[in-house]
């Protein structure tokens, strides 16, 4: 069983980033490119690491159904996540809210 713990209280351990404030199961994970914040998802919602400082914050909204990918974008100030619901969200990572959704028509 090995962990990494970072020197802000963060530790990664078995596909599971916890805080002080929040755990979270990691399905996905992705980084901006400048490498201080990370996005992950475990579930239908995303959530923010702060590398740094070893914060965790929940995105407001959620999709109806597991998340199945996600991506940051090259300016490291969007990230898109696409679920099992069929539906892919646009997510501003300063105000931490969905921007866009399309979803499947059938």
């Amino acid at each position: 069983n090995l962990a990494h713990v970072f020197p802000n209280d963060l530790v990664l351990k078995e596909g599971e980033l916890s805080s002080p404030e929040c755990t979270c199961c990691i399905g996905h994970l992705a980084l901006t490119p400048d490498g201080r914040t990370a996005v992950t998802s475990g579930d239908t919602h995303l959530h923010v690491w702060d590398l740094v400082s070893g914060t965790c914050r929940t995105m407001e909204g959620s999709h109806r159904r597991s998340i199945s990918t996600l991506a940051v974008s090259p300016t490291g100030q969007l990230v898109v996540s696409g679920g099992q619901d069929g539906t892919l969200m646009l997510w501003d990572l300063a105000s931490m809210q969905c921007r866009s959704e399309l979803t499947e028509r059938l």
